[in-house]
Parts: structure tokens; sequence; C-alpha cells
């Protein structure tokens, strides 16, 4: 009878598992790295859309305010929101401008006085965006209409 004694490892053998464990630790920590980076690239996607879209929606804003401001000028004495004051009618908002819409109110402060409200909202079903501004403007229009003069009275500035 005879004795096997096992045969050793080769030193070959050992590098080839150490090289193995290796791969599979690296392959596994792209990975994950690779998922983070994708979560990250995805929220920040997420924010930049967000931030186009207030803009926007500023915009429209702002595009009610100098549409609210030749109105005042051309229809002197009439108020309220325009075209209508309902935010939930879609007849209640200028849609002229492709990508969103708004609508502006005028209130008579008296002492030839108004105040301009301006809403700006982007909608795709629902409303994604919306941003309001007001501002006072002084009723002693120029003899040519606004923007006629250096100095012109229905000029405003926002607060």
């Amino acid at each position: 009878m005879q004795l096997q004694v096992p045969a050793r490892h080769s030193k070959k053998h050992s590098h080839a598992g150490q090289l193995l464990i290796f791969v599979l630790l690296t392959i596994l920590v792209v990975g994950i790295v690779l998922v983070a980076l994708a979560g990250m690239w995805q929220a920040q996607s997420n924010v930049f859309l967000s931030q186009k879209n207030a803009l926007t929606a500023f915009y429209l804003a702002e595009a009610g305010l100098a549409r609210g401001k030749v109105f005042a000028y051309n229809n002197v004495g009439t108020t309220g929101w325009q075209p209508c004051a309902d935010d939930t009618n879609a007849g209640c908002w200028y849609t002229d401008i492709s990508v969103g819409k708004y609508k502006f109110n005028v209130v008579d402060l008296g002492a030839k006085k108004l105040k301009l409200e301006s809403k700006g909202r982007v909608v795709n079903g629902t409303v994604i965006s919306q941003r309001e501004l007001l501002v006072n403007i002084n009723v002693d229009p120029p003899p040519g209409g606004p923007g006629t003069k250096t100095t012109d009275p229905w000029s405003w500035s926002e607060k």
C-alpha cells in the first residue's frame, strides 16, 4: 500500500485565485460608483428642468406685466383680471406664447396709481410652475404713449 501525499498548490494557482478576487472586487466598486453617478445625474437633470420651468414662468409673468401696462394705458378706468378672474378656466388665460400661459390684474390704488399683478404658468396637463409679479405704476401717461419720453411716468420698478 502506497501512501498518497496531496499535491501542493503551485504559486501559479495561488496567484490566479488572488487575481480573481481582485477583479471581482474591482467590478463591484466600479458598479457601485456607476449606480451612484446615474442617481446623481438623474437628480441634476430634474433640478435643471425645474429651474428652466421656473424661469419660463417668470418670463410669462413679465409678459403679463407688459400686456397689462398696454391694457391699462388703452383702457383707462378698467380694472380687474384680464381676460377673466377664474384660474381654473382655460379661457381665462392668454396663450399666445407657446410655452405657457399668463394673465394680469389691474387694481386702481387711487391718486393716479395702479397696481399690476401678473401670473405666468408653465402647464403640461397640470401646473408645472407658476410665478407671480406685482408692480405699481403712476397713471400720468405721456401724450405719445408709454415709452416715448426719456423720463416716462408709465415705467415701473419691481418691488
